[in-house]
């Protein structure tokens, strides 16, 4: 009996030695698979990023471009729009810095108002300078504030005519009306009501 029962023993403990490394096995292959799955969902996200970098900078290229095709229009230029144009760099950086394209706009309108027809136009009223980063937020602030500083002129001409002559003075109000729907993004045909005492 002691001899079965050792035999008996001893077939458990291979069986369980066994089990247990086929057990220490399976764990290592499914580390193993895990860690191959793992490198391989790396480089799935990695070429997702960087497809998802190139789409971005395409349609920002695309952007600027469009940019650059509303400054020649409105200013009259004739500059170049290939990718590699140090003129696009400074509007694509303005891009990914986070403006955008109806701000540019509004900075080429303010600076072709302000420039066109001087002697400062072709030292100034070029691509690189508008959106240059120390000009372009400046040049913003300056054509958002612009309309207030006419509108603030206009208000000052209106009060000198407003009793001198009503035709003049009512001439400079309709000015002032069209500046502040302007400013406020108001329909042109939108009547601003006037609030007297």
């Amino acid at each position: 009996k002691t001899s079965i029962k050792l035999a008996f023993s001893n077939i458990h403990e291979y069986v369980t030695d066994e089990t247990g490394n086929e057990a220490m096995g399976t764990a290592m292959n499914d580390a193993t698979n895990k860690k191959k799955e793992d490198r391989r969902n790396d480089i799935y996200n990695a070429d997702s990023e960087k497809a998802s970098r190139e789409k971005a900078k395409d349609e920002t290229l695309t952007k600027a471009r469009g940019v650059m095709r509303e400054f020649n229009q409105r200013a009259g230029k004739i500059f170049r729009d290939h990718a590699s144009s140090d003129h696009l760099k400074h509007i694509r950086a303005r891009l990914e810095d986070g403006f955008t394209v109806e701000e540019m706009i509004e900075v080429i309108d303010h600076k072709v108002k302000e420039l066109k027809g001087t002697e400062d136009e072709c030292k100034w009223l070029n691509p690189t300078t508008l959106f240059r980063p120390q000009n372009f937020e400046r040049n913003l602030d300056w054509a958002r504030n612009a309309d207030n500083i006419e509108i603030a002129r206009l208000t000052k001409e209106f009060r000198k005519y407003e009793q001198s002559n009503p035709l003049e003075a009512a001439d400079i109000l309709s000015k002032i009306r069209k500046l502040k729907q302007k400013r406020n993004g108001e329909p042109q045909g939108f009547r601003i009501r006037e609030h007297r005492p």
